[in-house]
C-alpha cells in the first residue's frame, strides 16, 4: 500500500503546501491471503524473474516503480515493516554530484535482512557522455556527509544497484571521477566540464591538498599559484591562479592519497531544471493606449506577489509588436501558483490585464497601456563633471594590428574635453567573439575563449584631446592577469578591439563620453580585423613586463558560466 502525505502551513500568505508520496509495506508472503503464486503475471517459473537478477519483481517498491529494494537472503521471506517514500524536494548534495531522478528515504521497523537497492532512470535523465559514472549515493539519517555505494550498472535496463545501507536517503547521480591523487605532487588534468574557481573545481578533496600550479609558456608570470593555507591577508597576493579551466593541466600537492570528483558541465541537467516546477508561459500583442508607445526592445516584466518573476522583450512579429515571457513557478521564490495575478510592466508602464498564473498551456494575453505608470529615480554615477556633450572626452580605436608577432591597439581622444587624471579605463582585444562586442560591459571573457586586456592608468592620464596612445602585448599596460592569451593567433582569426570596455557601476564606462550624453551611435569598438599570417611566441611590446601598480580601475563583470 501507498498514498499521498499533504503538508501546509495554515493561515501562510502566499499559501504554502506540498504533497510527497509514499509506500508502505509488511514485506512479501507467498502464504498471505491474495498472493497466489499460480495466477497469471506472477510465476516465479516465467521468464524475466530471476532471482539473481537485481530489481525484477523484487517484494519492495517505491510507487512510481523507480526504486526496488528486496532481500538477498531469500527473495519469499517476509521483510520487516517499511516506507520507501519518494522526496518532493532533494537534501543538500554535494556540489559535484548531479542527481539523476529523485531521491527516496527509507525507514524500516525491526532488523533489515541483507539486502539491495535497484535505482531504474530514464536515459533522458542522464546527462549526455556520463552514464558510465552513475553511482548510488548514502546518506544516513542525522548525517551530514554522502557516501558514494559500490554501484553495479546495467545500462541495457538502465539499472543501477548497490548494497542496502539502512535507514536514510538514497539518490542516484553522477560526477566525473578523476584519477587518484597520489601522496606528495601529481601533474592533474582538469576534465572537459565548467571552468570554475579553484575552490569549487576542487570541493571535493577539500583539505586534501596545498598547493596547485599552472605553467604559461608565454606570459608573466610563468607560474600562477593557488595555495589553500596562505593567510587571508595574503590571499590577494600570492594567489593569483583564479580557477580550472577544461582541458588544461595543472601541478597539485597532495597530502594524503585522495581521489577528485570533478562537477559535470552545468549546461546538462541540472538539479533546479529537475524538480521545478514548468513556467506559464504568456504571449501576444503589445498596443498603444494612454499615451504609451511600445517599441522593440522595451522591457517586459511580470510580476507575482510584487516581486519579478519574468522578463522578455518587446520585438516585431508577424502579427505587429508582440512579446513573450515566461513567468516562475513558485518553487520557494514567491512567485507563480495557480491563479495567482500576474501584473505585467513595459517600459515602466503598468498593463491593464492581470491574468491569473497557469502554466497547462501557452497562455494568449494581449497587453496595452491603460494602466499607471511608474518611474524609478536611480543615482547618476560619473567620473567627471562633463555636464553637456560640447565638452566631453570622446575615445576611439583607430588602429588594430594582429600580425608580426605582436597585439597592439592604438586608441584615441576625439573629444574635446581630456580624459582625467585618475579616470583609468580599461581596453579589450578579442580573438574570434561570438558574438561581437556591441557595448559597454561586452567583456572578452563574456564572448571569446582568447582576449587581452589593458588597463590605461598612471602617466598615460590626462589624455588630451587630439592625444593617441598605443598599447603593446606585455607593455606596462597590459594586464596578464585579466587576460587570456595562448600567444598565438591562427590565420583568418577575427580580431576586435574596445576601448573604455568595462565597468560593472555603469552602463557607459569609466568615461562619460560625449556621444552618451548626447544619446549619439556608440564608437568606441574597432573591427574585425582579419589575420592573415599566422604567428605564435608573441613578444612584442615594450620592455615592461609587469603592470603599472597603484589604479583605479573600475570591476569587470563577468556572466556566470564564462
Amino acid at each position: 500500500p501507498g498514498g499521498h502525505v499533504r503538508l501546509w502551513v495554515p493561515g501562510s500568505n502566499p499559501y504554502k503546501e506540498t504533497i510527497t508520496q509514499f509506500y508502505l509495506g509488511g514485506g512479501w508472503n507467498v502464504n498471505r491471503p491474495g498472493l497466489n503464486v499460480n495466477r497469471p503475471g506472477l510465476n516465479v517459473n516465467r521468464p524475466g524473474l530471476n532471482v539473481n537478477r537485481p530489481g525484477l519483481n523484487a517484494p519492495v517498491a517505491s510507487s512510481d516503480g523507480q526504486v526496488i529494494i528486496f532481500s538477498l537472503e531469500n527473495l519469499f521471506d517476509d521483510v520487516v515493516t517499511h516506507s520507501l517514500q519518494s522526496l518532493a524536494s532533494l537534501p543538500d548534495l554535494d556540489p559535484w554530484l548531479t542527481p539523476v531522478g529523485q531521491a527516496y528515504r527509507f525507514t524500516v521497523d525491526g532488523n533489515l535482512p541483507n539486502s539491495s537497492i535497484s535505482f531504474y532512470y530514464l536515459q533522458r535523465d542522464v546527462p549526455a557522455g556520463y552514464e558510465s559514472s552513475l553511482a548510488i549515493y548514502f546518506q544516513a539519517d542525522g548525517a551530514d556527509t554522502w557516501q558514494r555505494l559500490t554501484t553495479v550498472p546495467d545500462d541495457y535496463r538502465n539499472l543501477a544497484s548497490a548494497q542496502l545501507q539502512g535507514e536514510g536517503t538514497y539518490v542516484l547521480a553522477v560526477t566525473i571521477v578523476t584519477p587518484p591523487l597520489e601522496q606528495g605532487w601529481n601533474l592533474f588534468a582538469y576534465p572537459d566540464t565548467d571552468a570554475r574557481p579553484v575552490i569549487t573545481a576542487l570541493a571535493s578533496i577539500d583539505g586534501d591538498y596545498t598547493s596547485i600550479y599552472q605553467w604559461h609558456p608565454v606570459g608573466n608570470p610563468a607560474w600562477t599559484l593557488y595555495d589553500s593555507t596562505v593567510l587571508p591577508s595574503f590571499q590577494d597576493l600570492v594567489n593569483d591562479l583564479p580557477g580550472l579551466e577544461p582541458l588544461r593541466s595543472y601541478w597539485i600537492y597532495a597530502i594524503t592519497d585522495t581521489v577528485a570528483y570533478i562537477g559535470v558541465p552545468t549546461g546538462q541537467n541540472s538539479i533546479a531544471a529537475n524538480l521545478s516546477l514548468p513556467p506559464a508561459t504568456y504571449y501576444g500583442e503589445i498596443f498603444v493606449g494612454n499615451g504609451f508607445s511600445p517599441a522593440p526592445g522595451m522591457t517586459v516584466e511580470a510580476l507575482v506577489n510584487g516581486g519579478s518573476c519574468g522578463t522578455g522583450l518587446v520585438t516585431n512579429s508577424s502579427a505587429g509588436l508582440a512579446y513573450k515571457v515566461q513567468v516562475a513557478a513558485d518553487n520557494g521564490n514567491n512567485c507563480g501558483t495557480t491563479g495567482q495575478p500576474v501584473t505585467f510592466v513595459v517600459n515602466g508602464v503598468t498593463m491593464t490585464t492581470k491574468p491569473g498564473w497557469n502554466n497547462t498551456k501557452a497562455q494568449y494575453v494581449p497587453l496595452n497601456g491603460t494602466g499607471m505608470q511608474y518611474k524609478s529615480y536611480l543615482p547618476l554615477l560619473m567620473n567627471q563633471p562633463a555636464a553637456n556633450s560640447s565638452g566631453a572626452p570622446d575615445l576611439v580605436v583607430t588602429n588594430l594590428i594582429a600580425d608580426g608577432n605582436n597585439v597592439a591597439v592604438t586608441i584615441k581622444n576625439q573629444g574635446s574635453a581630456p580624459v582625467a587624471a585618475g579616470s583609468d579605463f580599461w581596453v579589450d582585444v578579442y580573438l574570434d567573439p561570438n558574438p561581437p562586442p556591441t557595448a559597454v560591459n561586452d567583456i572578452w571573457q563574456n564572448l571569446s575563449s582568447e582576449g587581452l586586456v589593458w588597463g590605461v592608468v598612471g602617466a598615460a592620464l590626462p589624455l588630451d584631446p587630439g592625444e593617441s596612445l598605443t598599447l603593446s602585448y606585455n607593455d606596462g599596460f597590459y594586464r596578464p592577469g585579466e587576460s587570456g592569451f595562448s600567444g598565438s593567433v591562427a590565420t583568418g582569426t577575427a580580431v576586435y578591439a574596445q576601448v573604455d570596455s568595462a565597468n560593472a557601476n555603469t552602463n557607459y564606462g569609466a568615461v562619460l563620453e560625449n556621444h552618451e550624453i548626447s544619446g549619439g551611435s556608440y564608437n568606441n569598438i574597432f573591427g574585425p580585423v582579419i589575420v592573415t599570417t599566422a604567428f605564435g611566441g608573441t613578444t612584442g611590446g615594450g620592455s615592461i613586463s609587469t603592470p603599472i601598480q597603484g589604479d583605479n580601475l573600475p570591476p569587470r563583470r563577468e556572466r556566470p558560466g564564462y
